[in-house]
């Protein structure tokens, strides 16, 4: 982890995200990091084997082995980068999970969140802002 002036730029598994004032990188591991900008929500972000297209994106979404299909879906673009995202049922009771990938075609990344049925939208922003900063970097 590179640290400037007021940016930390977190690098791993050929993804690099900045890490602007208030994120903390609570963990890291070889499948990936855990960030942290709020104290119940932790973000699991790592490299993906895999990439595609839009279309692609939203069949690996749609594919993920939850407690049942997204209850909601959200896919817009970034520069080079297609990001899709949605929330799906957990199986603990009042908990729900957030599933994001991205890619720009030759390169992924996957994200994921768990958090409570209670959690504002906008306590989940941050993160999906976090999440239109993930450029793809050579390793």
């Amino acid at each position: 982890m590179a640290r400037t002036a007021q940016v930390f730029e977190l690098r791993l598994q050929g993804i690099a995200v900045p890490l602007e004032e208030g994120w903390q990188l609570t963990a890291t591991a070889p499948h990936g990091a855990f960030l942290s900008r709020h104290p119940d929500l932790t973000l699991h972000l790592r490299g993906w084997h895999r990439h595609g297209d839009a279309a692609w994106l939203r069949q690996e979404l749609f594919a993920q082995n939850w407690q049942g299909p997204p209850t909601d879906v959200r896919e817009w673009t970034v520069q080079d980068r297609n990001l899709i995202g949605g929330t799906f049922p957990y199986g603990a009771p009042g908990k729900l999970v957030r599933e994001w990938f991205i890619s720009d075609g030759r390169r992924g990344a996957n994200a994921s969140i768990l958090f409570s049925v209670d959690t504002t939208p906008a306590d989940l922003e941050a993160y999906e802002r976090l999440l239109d900063s993930v450029v793809f970097v050579e390793t």
